[in-house]
C-alpha cells in the first residue's frame, strides 16, 4: 500500500503540474491504526511503523519534488475509532488501544510538524467497529479544519487584512461585496 500511495501522490502532482497549475503542499491528514489494536504484535510495532512511514515518506517525496516542501510537510494524526466506546468491542484489547493512541500522541509531541486530533469522545456507528457515526464524522471534519487552521494559517488578524486587501484590489470579483467583506 505504501508504494501505491507514493505512486498516487506522484501521479496527481504530475497531472496538476502538466495542466499548468501550481501545487502548494501544506500538509497531510493521516487516519489509520484501528486494525493495529486487534493484534498485540502490530500494536507493539505501531510507534516504529508510524515513525518509519512519516519519516520515510517525507524525504522520499522530497527527492522527487524538492520545491514542494515534503521534507517538513505538516502531518495531522487523527486518532482512529475508539473501540472502547463501541457496542461491540471485538477482539481489541485496552492495552493495544493505549499503545496505538500513545504512539500517535508521542509522534505529534516530538515532531515539530505534526499534531494529534483526538476522537476518544466519539462512538462508532451502531456495531461498526471502525466507522464513526455521521454526527461524529461532521465533528471530525471540524476538528481537522480547526487543526489545519491553527497549524498552517497565519494569525487571524493578518488573514483578515489580506482578505480586505484582496477585495480592495479585485472588486470585480463581486464576492467581496456580496459577503460584506
Amino acid at each position: 500500500d505504501y508504494n501505491k500511495l507514493v505512486t498516487a501522490v506522484t501521479d496527481v502532482i504530475n497531472e496538476i503540474q502538466l495542466a499548468g497549475d501550481t501545487v502548494n503542499l501544506r500538509g497531510m491528514v493521516w487516519l489509520q491504526g484501528e486494525s493495529d489494536v486487534i493484534s498485540t504484535p502490530r500494536a507493539d510495532a505501531y510507534a516504529t511503523n508510524l515513525d518509519n512511514f512519516i519519516n520515510g515518506f517525507r524525504p522520499q517525496m522530497d527527492l522527487v519534488f524538492p520545491p514542494l516542501g515534503f521534507d517538513d510537510m505538516y502531518t495531522f494524526l487523527v486518532e482512529p475509532a475508539d473501540w472502547k466506546n463501541g457496542t461491540n468491542p471485538g477482539i481489541a484489547t485496552q492495552a493495544n488501544i493505549d499503545k496505538v493512541h500513545g504512539a500517535l500522541m508521542d509522534f505529534a509531541a516530538t515532531d515539530g510538524n505534526a499534531s494529534f486530533i483526538p476522537t476518544d469522545d466519539f462512538t462508532q456507528f451502531e456495531d461498526n467497529l471502525i466507522h464513526f457515526s455521521s454526527a461524529d464524522q461532521l465533528t471530525l471534519g471540524s476538528r481537522i479544519a480547526d487543526s489545519i487552521e491553527a497549524a498552517l494559517i497565519p494569525e487571524p488578524g493578518s488573514l483578515a487584512l489580506l482578505g480586505v486587501a484582496l477585495c480592495s484590489l479585485f472588486p470585480a470579483l463581486g464576492r467581496c461585496r456580496r459577503q460584506g467583506r
